[in-house]
């Protein structure tokens, strides 16, 4: 699976528009959305990326069990980043989903409620309250809010939590049984008995990672085909539009759009007669710092 092309106009933001951040700052002042896919879907493959390589890494060779047992715990604490990291970003800018989560008291810091960043603390308590909750609830969370729904024979939930069970008894319980692993693993189990050892050999930790890649792949098709009209292109627009309200000012008679990199090209020929109204609000370039 190949990570979609940045525009090349991106180079210098390091593939990290931020602008998520951006939105919250100026949420609520009748700004437009400042999505794109290039942002949202970073955290899904960063993901992906990391966990490809810990699966390559030992296919390739010939590990000690306290090495499988490394790569395998930090795969699944990828994987479970992933699904917070996610989750906050689509929040970043359709805060409004937050209605769907029941509230919990929420502590707020004057100097969150000076700089702009009471949103984001909201979303950053939320989305930690839920991620403590069991796996089967954050997936729901994350289909949810980002209005895909994964393929329920690919994500087979039960030996998702089967897996992540695992890494809680290495973690915890040295691999031995306890009622933790009895009673959250449902139709996938590996043992039956409290008291008894189970293993991640090399087997059982490529199938592991092969099951969670799997399930990553799908959610980032999914991704890519809910929100692939979401364009640098037409983010720009969006913007412009927004900072001129004259339709007469067209941004296509002052530059060109390339619709196959998804960028502007130039000449620019920005406009001079501009409205004292047009003149104080934010640029395109200040809106989308690049």
């Amino acid at each position: 699976m190949e990570q979609t092309v940045y525009p090349k106009c991106l180079r210098n933001c390091n593939n990290n528009l931020q602008l998520g951040n951006v939105y919250l700052r100026y949420y609520g002042r009748d700004i437009p959305n400042l999505i794109t896919l290039y942002e949202i879907e970073k955290p899904l493959f960063y993901a992906y990326t990391e966990i490809k390589n810990i699966s390559n890494e030992i296919a390739n060779k010939e590990l000690s069990d306290y090495i499988i047992k490394g790569l395998f715990t930090l795969a699944i604490a990828h994987f479970e980043t992933m699904l917070s990291d996610f989750s906050k970003k689509i929040l970043q800018f359709y805060p409004q989903k937050l209605s769907l989560f029941k509230k919990e008291n929420i502590t707020l810091s004057v100097n969150n409620l000076n700089d702009g960043r009471l949103i984001s603390q909201i979303i950053e308590n939320e989305m930690n309250r839920i991620f403590y909750s069991n796996l089967n609830e954050q997936i729901k969370i994350l289909q949810k809010i980002s209005g895909i729904q994964i393929d329920s024979n690919i994500l087979d939930i039960d030996r998702l939590i089967e897996i992540k069970e695992t890494r809680n008894l290495l973690l915890h319980n040295n691999l031995i049984v306890n009622d933790l692993y009895l009673d959250k693993t449902k139709s996938v189990k590996r043992a039956h008995e409290k008291g008894d050892a189970i293993n991640i050999d090399k087997e059982y930790f490529e199938k592991s990672i092969l099951h969670i890649l799997r399930v990553l792949e799908n959610i980032i098709d999914q991704v890519r085909e809910k929100y692939k009209h979401n364009s640098l292109i037409k983010l720009l627009v969006k913007v412009w539009r927004f900072t001129f309200k004259n339709e007469i000012i067209k941004i296509e008679d002052f530059c060109t759009l390339n619709y196959i990199e998804d960028t502007i090209d130039g000449p620019f020929n920005f406009p001079t007669f501009l409205s004292s109204s047009e003149k104080s609000k934010p640029s395109v370039n200040s809106v989308l710092k690049i």
